[in-house]
């Protein structure tokens, strides 16, 4: 598959979780997301607060975060939702991904998504989107 540029975008086109693909790539340029939908390819959106923060997969951190956080962003389009789950999917799906690229539908992305609002609400707990993705030092004296 080729990662060539599509600019061209169909209104009548109807954009469903089967049709619409995440689609990461790193090469020599940096990582680069995009969002395919029936034949037409855009980037994906940077959703969080420090712009200086760039999209990672394949290990942990905020860049990983970021990354779930836009994922979830346009597959639920609700930003609630992605603000809520963003770190538990950067730390089951995204840090998980091979480094070289990865390939995900949203269909992928709206089941995980359903599966984890389910545990949440039978085990009536959640993490917090405020909380490091790693536990803080011991504080030393």
């Amino acid at each position: 598959m080729t990662l060539d540029p599509i600019v061209t975008a169909s209104s009548t086109s109807s954009v469903t979780p089967e049709t619409t693909r995440y689609v990461g790539l790193a090469d020599w340029w940096g990582r680069h997301v995009w969002v395919e939908d029936d034949g037409s390819r855009r980037m994906l959106r940077h959703r969080g607060t420090d712009p200086f923060v760039t999209f990672t997969w394949g290990r942990a951190g905020p860049g990983a975060r970021e990354l779930a956080r836009a994922i979830l962003w346009d597959a639920a389009t609700d930003p609630a939702l992605a603000e809520r789950f963003c770190l538990e999917l950067a730390r089951d799906l995204i840090a998980r991904l091979p480094h070289i690229g990865f390939d995900l539908g949203r269909s992928e992305i709206l089941a995980w998504l359903a599966a984890r609002r389910r545990v949440t609400e039978n085990t009536g707990t959640a993490r917090s989107p405020m909380l490091p993705l790693v536990a803080p030092s011991p504080r030393v004296r």
